[in-house]
């Protein structure tokens, strides 16, 4: 088993290394929980929080690259999990969240390609380009290529609010200031957003909630 085996290689690079550096309390306890001395783990802030993002000018020649008007705009990043039934019902429930966002708030919708597909078996922008399919006004859904993250940080800090489900996401969002909601897909979001980020829901909760996105993206539409 492929898994097993990645499991043991990296139990084994734990023992033998002088230090074991992680970016959240829960990865820290885990990686505590298997055994390893805990004079060997250092919890330290991801490195992309020391990040500066790509210079103003740049970023506007990409803005207008990507033709992302000068109006009110919201960022949304999004990924797939390995369950196809999962995917297709998220892809429903965040078409109408996205639907009536747009519907109801002054903001046009950025979505950002956080994973590419060389990166992943699916690309992010998959996703995307699958709920603009579904919109009523595909006008206000601007889909954006895969950046480098400096560059994301620097597109990024143009938005005005944002929804992140993607790691670096919330944490870009969280380093800059945004507004933002976040979707937590895995434990080291939840970690993160327990302690950075004011609205958030997990992954399993959006069936039946997702009215919550719609309804704190009407409540800041017009703050910054």
């Amino acid at each position: 088993n492929v898994k097993v085996l990645h499991f043991y290689h990296l139990l084994l690079a734990f023992y033998f290394s002088n230090g074991v550096y992680l970016r959240d309390l829960e990865s820290y306890r885990n990686v505590k929980n298997l055994g390893i001395k805990s004079s060997k783990l250092n919890l330290v802030k991801d490195l992309a929080f020391y990040l500066n993002p790509e210079t103003k000018k740049n970023i506007q020649k990409i803005l207008n690259l990507e033709q992302i008007p000068e109006k009110r705009l919201m960022g949304l990043s999004l990924n797939y999990t390995h369950n196809q039934e999962k995917n297709d019902k998220l892809e429903r429930v965040y078409t109408k969240t996205i639907n009536k966002i747009i519907l109801e708030t002054n903001f046009d919708i950025v979505y950002f390609t956080f994973c590419p597909a060389f990166n992943s078996k699916l690309s992010d922008k998959v996703f995307g380009e699958k709920i603009r399919e579904s919109l009523s006004d595909k006008s206000r859904f601007h889909i954006i290529d895969y950046y480098s993250p400096k560059i994301v940080l620097g597109l990024m800090k143009r938005m005005d609010a944002f929804i992140a489900m993607r790691f670096h996401a919330q944490l870009f969002s969280y380093k800059l200031k945004i507004p933002f909601f976040g979707i937590a897909y895995e434990e080291k979001c939840s970690s993160f957003l327990k302690n950075h980020c004011e609205n958030w829901m997990n992954i399993e909760e959006i069936y039946k909630k997702y009215s919550e996105i719609i309804k704190w993206a009407v409540s800041i539409q017009n703050e910054r």
